[in-house]
């Protein structure tokens, strides 16, 4: 119990650190970006129109937040309870279609963004071949669901609850900023007479050319990074090192956003920090059942 204790202290400090280092950079980035046109200029500097390093990212970076959410499903759904009838029909007719629409997402992203300009020139075979392909996802996370142990599963509810209420949250709060924001993308202006900084409100916005702030795309990049609540805590160089891997895949997705054009380097510093903050704030709490059973 008294090393139980010192590990979640341990914890929260880390924790802490992390999110204070966080702060600190993304403070800094937005103060010399309201100081100067550092913004425009360096955003400029990096693009590079059909990178094959930008388009990979925007294409295939998000992918992970969609496998996450639907490997965190299959594992609550693992965990249902299988004794009393209306619950485990309740956790059927409320996973499965969630389950349903994340496989699909996994195949429909990366379309989406290929026909990103043309989302109505979609060919009727790739759209198929997409849901082909998302059945086929599904089936076999609902066959997994269902052969995994529920012991297993059970062991992993809380930080699979978790890890769906931050994706859920980010993608809300990003969502919201967005909208209110009303801030135009990069590749919709032309001089920087047109230019909004960061902290300049013109919303609500008319149409997506005047989401540009904060960053989704990057944001569900960094969020990758709460598959490490899945790691058990005693494998701290297993987390480290996926840690480390979470924060290099999303700083590539945040620089192919402005690498195509789409984003500032103020809104992909902001859709960041926004993931990482709500990580580094609230992960502590897929470790509380694990200190509170050595304590009884």
């Amino acid at each position: 119990m008294r090393w139980q204790k010192i590990a979640l202290v341990v914890t929260i400090m880390h924790t802490h650190k992390a999110l204070l280092l966080t702060t600190f950079i993304f403070a800094i980035t937005l103060i010399v970006t309201a100081s100067s046109t550092l913004d425009w200029d360096l955003s400029h500097s990096l693009v590079a129109p059909g990178s094959t390093f930008g388009e990979f990212f925007n294409r295939f970076g998000e992918l992970p937040v969609f496998f996450a959410l639907l490997l965190s499903t299959v594992l609550l759904f693992g965990s249902r309870n299988r004794q009393v009838a209306w619950r485990n029909i309740f956790s059927h007719i409320f996973a499965l279609p969630f389950m349903a629409l994340f496989a699909w997402a996994i195949f429909f992203v990366p379309v989406r963004y290929i026909h990103e300009f043309n989302p109505s020139g979609i060919p009727h075979e790739t759209l198929r071949l997409t849901q082909i392909l998302g059945m086929a996802l599904l089936f076999a996370a609902i066959v997994a669901a269902y052969r995994l142990p529920p012991e297993l599963c059970r062991k992993y509810r809380r930080p699979a609850l978790l890890i769906i209420s931050l994706i859920a949250l980010e993608i809300v709060l990003i969502n919201l900023l967005k909208i209110a924001w009303g801030r135009p993308r990069m590749r919709s202006i032309d001089s920087i007479e047109q230019f909004h900084y960061w902290y300049q409100i013109a919303g609500p916005a008319p149409s997506d050319e005047f989401k540009s702030f904060p960053s989704g795309h990057t944001a569900n990049g960094f969020m990758v990074i709460a598959l490490a609540l899945l790691i058990p805590a005693q494998k701290t160089s297993l987390i480290r090192g996926f840690t480390l891997f979470a924060l290099l895949w999303g700083i590539c997705v945040a620089l192919s956003r402005v690498v195509l054009g789409a984003h500032f380097l103020s809104d992909v510093a902001t859709g960041g920090y926004i993931a990482l903050c709500l990580y580094f704030s609230l992960r502590g709490l897929a470790r509380q059942p694990v200190i509170a059973e050595g304590a009884n």
